[in-house]
């Protein structure tokens, strides 16, 4: 059974528990600053919402504003509306833990070598 869970942990952990727990400090950093940076430009709602007044007025001095056709479109449809609530609401988070995940199953199979001449393909977006 110990044998068992040091061949595991040799596979899932192939550079120890530190290791492991760096690459975890990393993501939740990245994910906090994140948050951070989020949080002390929330605050600039004005400056926001002028940008997207000059970004409409750019957008309909060349013919491209089609914001409102699309959304009257896709209000009509409660599938689309569906898939793309949905979609806004666990994108982000999925997709991130995925690679994430994705990535550290790469270089848990992968021997050393291996992983600087042969990319894996969860782990690259190429």
């Amino acid at each position: 059974m110990v044998a068992h869970a040091r061949r595991l942990q040799a596979r899932v952990l192939p550079q120890g528990w530190l290791d492991g727990l760096r690459q975890l400090s990393l993501f939740l950093a990245a994910y906090f600053g994140y948050r951070l940076v989020r949080g002390l430009v929330e605050g600039r709602a004005t400056a926001a919402f002028q940008h997207a007044r000059e970004l409409i007025s750019i957008e309909r001095t060349l013919h491209l504003f089609v914001e409102p056709s699309v959304q009257a479109w896709a209000s009509g449809s409660h599938v689309v509306m569906v898939v793309t609530s949905w979609l806004y609401v666990n994108a982000q988070t999925s997709i991130t833990t995925f690679n994430f995940a994705g990535a550290r199953a790469c270089t848990a199979v992968q021997p050393p070598r291996a992983r600087a001449t042969q990319p894996c393909p969860l782990a690259s977006a190429q």
